[in-house]
């Protein structure tokens, strides 16, 4: 028999549950739960805030003030990011991410052109169509692919390939990946 387990938990990972206004124990009728979770020391609670998203916009935001990406930065990055941040940053500088802006609706559509392939990311979601997203980030074994640390860092610094087009071409642009996960992982 299969063990189910809260979403942003992972399996062994006790949970404490307390009340809104009540002390641990006490019995409530209250039905809106407040769950922490109670981790082993050798654990780590994976979240939809996590620390590479939290350095990774802080980062971000001074590189649109500054235009420059420090060594302090990148020392910054590379610990959080380890090996994923020389991939990122080899994306950037070979200006392998492009925005797609569609007028007169206003979307705009990121490209990430990866080793395998070009991706599609959603940086409002922290979301990319890659493999590695799929089998690493939604297992909560990474927090963010490279891809989407290219894309942050090179819109942030504006070293990205800009193309406005008519609403006309959005379905055109998009075909690629709606194809892709309406046919199932390629």
């Amino acid at each position: 028999m299969a063990e189910k387990c809260l979403p942003g938990t992972r399996l062994g990972t006790s949970l404490s549950v307390s009340y809104e206004g009540q002390a641990f124990g006490q019995s409530s009728k209250v039905r809106n739960p407040i769950i922490i979770p109670m981790l082993r020391s050798d654990q780590r609670l994976v979240s939809a805030k996590s620390d590479e998203d939290i350095v990774l916009k802080h980062v971000s935001e001074e590189l649109r003030r500054t235009h420059t990406l420090t060594d302090e930065q990148k020392q910054t990055l590379a610990k959080v990011f380890e090996k994923r941040l020389p991939q990122a940053l080899a994306l950037v500088d070979a200006r392998n991410v492009t925005s797609y802006r569609f007028k007169p609706s206003g979307r705009t559509i990121w490209i990430v052109k990866g080793r395998k392939g070009e991706y599609q990311v959603v940086p409002e979601s922290m979301f990319c169509t890659c493999d590695d997203y799929y089998f690493r980030v939604m297992d909560n074994k990474k927090q963010l692919c490279y891809h989407l640390v290219a894309q942050q860092i090179a819109e942030a610094l504006g070293t990205f390939d800009a193309n406005v087009l008519s609403d006309s071409h959005y379905s055109e642009v998009t075909s690629k990946w709606s194809a892709r996960t309406s046919s199932g992982r390629s």
